[in-house]
């Protein structure tokens, strides 16, 4: 998968159409995102953005994803019916979506003003910002389901990095130690278990 003048490329998200989401460089060295449907490659780029990337794209096709604007700051977007809207957590340094469900909830990441990762919700208008109980620090709320499940990443006070799975908003932790039971491999198979919901 290559969109025409690529010098890098990503495969992002993938939705129940087979439609696919991502990003490429060009042979400028300019960041856009992209999308994969009916077989036709189009360039995605937020109007006025020095840089854009296409995370993940739900069945109605709805994509997100974040981009630079001209003063270098990391910002989100939802593209819905051609048309582009701004996520922004309030009061954040940079926000970047990372998941949408077919209802339109986004789920990402958001630096607060001392720099410190957490995660984000965004359902119906209203933001929620994710944090584990007793983690050193959420860095990241990265898919949700149709159900509302949400799947992310937090990090210890040991600074060991694991996995979270909150099922309508019920934390449940799955570690990332070694081991059948534990496996990246294994929680890299719940995440996809839970978006094929």
């Amino acid at each position: 998968i290559e969109p025409p003048g690529a010098t890098f490329t990503n495969a992002n998200g993938v939705n129940p159409r087979g439609e696919i989401s991502g990003v490429f460089v060009d042979s400028t060295g300019k960041r856009h995102g992209w999308l994969l449907r009916d077989g036709i490659f189009t360039n995605v780029d937020v109007p006025g953005a020095v840089a854009t990337g296409g995370s993940e794209l739900n069945a109605r096709g709805d994509l997100v994803g974040g981009y630079a604007d001209v003063d270098g700051r990391q910002r989100g977007y939802l593209l819905h019916d051609g048309e582009f809207t701004t996520i922004d957590f309030p009061g954040a340094l940079s926000t970047t979506p990372l998941g949408i469900n077919p209802q339109g909830d986004v789920v990402g990441l958001f630096l607060d003003p001392d720099g410190r990762p957490h995660g984000f919700l965004l359902r119906s208008g209203a933001f929620e910002s994710i944090d584990v109980p007793g983690a050193a620090l959420t860095e990241e709320a990265g898919s949700i389901n149709a159900q509302g499940d949400i799947v992310g990443a937090f990090r210890d006070v040991a600074g060991k990095t694991h996995g979270i799975e909150m099922l309508q908003a019920v934390a449940a932790v799955i570690r990332l130690d070694e081991g059948a039971n534990g496996s990246r491999a294994a929680f890299e198979d719940r995440v996809r278990n839970l978006e094929r919901l």
